[in-house]
C-alpha cells in the first residue's frame, strides 16, 4: 500500500478529482461480470492441467478452491501468492503430494503468463503496422518491451524441446487460458472506458502483459500498488494521462477486492467431495 501512496501522492490532486467526478458508472457492471467469467475459466484451466498430472478434481470443486484463493489474494499481503498457496493446500486436502499440487499451480501461471505474452506481442505488432503509437518517446521503449514479449510468448514452444510434458500441458490449456486473458483485458478496458472514452484497444492489448506481470509481485495486498504503478507507465505511452491510468488501474482493483469479498461465499459454502 506504500508504494501506492507514494505514487497518489505525486498525480495531480485535481486532475484526479475531476477525473473521478465524471467516471461513467455504467461500465463497471459489464467488468464485474468479466472478472467473475475469467475467474470461471481460470478454474477450468487449473482442472485441465490437475488433470494431465494425474490428478481429477470435479469442476464444484476446482471452482470453490479457485474461488477461496481469489478471496484470499483480495485480503491477505503477498498478492496471487495467497491465494495459490491455498490451491496447493486444497489438493493435498485430497492426498495428492506436494510436488504435484505446487507443479499444477505454477503450470496453471505459467499458462496464463505465456498466452498473455502471446496476446500482447501480437497486439504489439498490429500497433506497429497501423502506426498506433504516437507518443516519440514511447517508441524508444516499446520496441524492447515487443522484443522481450517476443522472447516470453516463444520460450515455451523453445523450452519444449528439453520439457515436452510442461509444453504439451501449455497447449492444451491453451484455450482456456486465451478466454482468461481475454476476459481480463475486456474487465480492464471497460474500467478505462469508464474513466475515458478515448483509448485504443490494441494499444491496451499491447501493454497489457507489462501491467499485469508487475501486479503478480508479491509486494502488495490485491495487486494495489505494483499494478497502479505499471499503469502509469505503460498506460501514459499508450495515450492515457497518468491520473487516467492511475484512476482506471485503481477502479479495476477495487473491483477485483469486490469480487474476492463475494466469493468469500464459498468458503461459507459447505465442502463438496473432488470427484
Amino acid at each position: 500500500m506504500g508504494l501506492l501512496l507514494v505514487i497518489f501522492f505525486n498525480l495531480e490532486l485535481k486532475e484526479i478529482i475531476t477525473n473521478t467526478r465524471n467516471v461513467n458508472l455504467i461500465w463497471l457492471a459489464p467488468s464485474l461480470v468479466a472478472l467473475f467469467f475469467s475467474s470461471y475459466l481460470s478454474a477450468l484451466r487449473w482442472r485441465k492441467i490437475a488433470s494431465i498430472y494425474g490428478v481429477d478434481i470435479s469442476i464444484d470443486y476446482a471452482v470453490r478452491a479457485y474461488a477461496q484463493g481469489i478471496s484470499t489474494s483480495a485480503v491477505v499481503p503477498g498478492g496471487i501468492l495467497g491465494g495459490d498457496a491455498w490451491r496447493v493446500m486444497s489438493l493435498k486436502q485430497l492426498n495428492v503430494d506436494n510436488k504435484t499440487a505446487i507443479t499444477t499451480v505454477l503450470a496453471d501461471r505459467l499458462s496464463g503468463v505465456w498466452i498473455l505474452a502471446t496476446i500482447s506481442a501480437i497486439a504489439g505488432i498490429f500497433s506497429t503496422l497501423l502506426t498506433l503509437w504516437t507518443d516519440e518517446k514511447a517508441l524508444y521503449w516499446i520496441t524492447s518491451y515487443q522484443f522481450l514479449l517476443g522472447l516470453l510468448a516463444l520460450a515455451p514452444i523453445l523450452a519444449g524441446v528439453f520439457a515436452k510434458e510442461l509444453f504439451n500441458v501449455l497447449l492444451k490449456s491453451s484455450t482456456l487460458s486465451l478466454g482468461v486473458q481475454l476476459s481480463v483485458l475486456v474487465a480492464f478496458g471497460l474500467c478505462i472506458r469508464a474513466v475515458t472514452p478515448d483509448f485504443s484497444w490494441v494499444l491496451l492489448f499491447c501493454v497489457s502483459a507489462g501491467i499485469f506481470i508487475m501486479a503478480t509481485l508479491p509486494l502488495s495486498i490485491g495487486g494495489f500498488g505494483p499494478r497502479e504503478l505499471g499503469a502509469v507507465f505503460f498506460l501514459t505511452g499508450a495515450g492515457l494521462s497518468v491520473e487516467e491510468g492511475f484512476l482506471a488501474s485503481l477502479i479495476y482493483g477495487m473491483l477485483c477486492t469486490v469480487q474476492g469479498l463475494l466469493l468469500t461465499y464459498y468458503w461459507i459454502r459447505r465442502s463438496n467431495k473432488a470427484g
